[in-house]
């Protein structure tokens, strides 16, 4: 890692708005992240290393017990065989019950079958659905297990 990091600072040398130092403390552009990240894949599987794409989300506008909602994520899972789930059923501050789901499959695939198997219990204005593409899979895991 140190003589790829020497590497690249010498590449971007003349460009201080992609790396620069300031307080003993690195800046680093976005864009070029992707050349600090490990170039081997670990041989342990974790949360943290699997293949999510999806990051789902609903909630109800009536508050419905942590059941109700165990029962539409077994649902999800029956409907979608191939998929591989990781969900947390958490509480707003106001008591309303909401699911938070991540999923192997990408999010066009996934999007129609949930929102058909909860409109067979709710009418569409009673719910909120979100399917999105996930951009960082770290943040998204340590925010659905911050309430295991």
């Amino acid at each position: 890692m140190r003589s790829r990091v020497k590497q690249i600072k010498k590449k971007f040398k003349n460009i201080p708005s992609k790396m620069y130092m300031l307080n003993n403390k690195w800046f680093i552009e976005r864009s070029i992240v992707y050349l600090f990240l490990p170039k081997y894949k670990t041989k342990k599987s974790t949360l943290y290393n699997q293949d999510w794409k999806s990051f789902i989300t609903w909630i109800t506008k009536d508050s419905f017990d942590k059941d109700y909602h165990y029962s539409l994520i077994g649902e999800v899972q029956y409907h979608l065989p191939e998929g591989r789930f990781l969900w947390v059923v958490e509480q707003t501050q106001k008591g309303v019950n909401h699911v938070h789901m991540v999923s192997d499959m990408k999010p066009k695939e996934i999007k129609n079958t949930i929102n058909t198997i909860i409109n067979r219990y709710l009418p569409a204005h009673e719910y909120r659905l979100e399917v999105a593409e996930i951009n960082n899979v770290i943040n998204v895991i340590d925010y659905m297990l911050k309430t295991k």
